[in-house]
């Protein structure tokens, strides 16, 4: 399942000392405690957004990219790539600013999204949410690129070697050297699996990571 680039841990212990936010602000109603609106106020207001990007399966019908549908079948990713849920962007970053995680230290596939609006709260399980996603929950453990690199044999040049790449200097290896098949898997990991803002015409670690298991058949969650 894609990975979620913030998870903000919060205690759930003592709400009752948690300061509300003042009640003259005008969206005091959507916030249960002062942190929250003030981390709001301070990371999101100016953030800017990423607008969602979705997958028309018609555009891999042809022969050239036969082996990127395949990947993305073998992955259970074919149905995720194509929602097209209603989202309200206002709504979302006062969700995102009080998102927290809740985990299982004994077993790390089993988590709970939890998020405030008002004093409302929130908690969906990984498997109500994969059931949303429409994805599988099974597969090596991705998050932040900590996946057994060393089990799997991987070496970063033999990957970059697979995808005709080259790193020009310390930070950026520039997609272009890439065949169109394999520049549609990265637009995809950028723009939808892993969004980012900007540097889509370059491939970063992780993308290289993703991209390398996915045609070597590595099963990723």
């Amino acid at each position: 399942m894609p990975r979620m680039k913030k998870t903000q841990k919060r205690s759930r212990e003592g709400e009752s000392s948690v300061e509300p936010p003042p009640s003259s602000h005008p969206l005091a109603k959507w916030f249960h405690a002062n942190e929250d609106l003030f981390f709001y106020e301070l990371r999101l207001t100016r953030r800017k957004e990423i607008p969602p990007r979705y997958l028309n399966p018609s555009l891999l019908d042809s022969q050239n990219f036969s082996h990127l549908k395949e990947m993305l079948n073998m992955q259970g990713l074919m149905d995720f790539l194509q929602i097209r849920y209603k989202y309200y962007p206002d709504l979302t970053s006062i969700a995102y600013a009080t998102l927290g995680i809740e985990s299982n230290d004994q077993d790390p596939k089993d988590f709970s999204m939890v998020f405030k609006l008002g004093r409302n709260i929130y908690k969906v399980h990984c498997s109500r949410l994969a059931s949303i996603w429409n994805l599988p929950l099974d597969g090596c453990l991705f998050e932040g690129g900590k996946i057994p690199l060393e089990d799997w044999g991987y070496n970063k040049i033999s990957a970059m070697q697979i995808f005709n790449l080259t790193q020009n200097d310390k930070f950026k290896i520039p997609c272009q050297p890439m065949n169109d098949e394999y520049r549609t898997l990265l637009y995809l990991i950028t723009y939808v699996l892993e969004p980012r803002v900007f540097g889509h015409g370059n491939v970063a670690d992780e993308d290289l990571v993703l991209m390398w298991a996915m045609v070597n058949e590595m099963k990723i969650n």
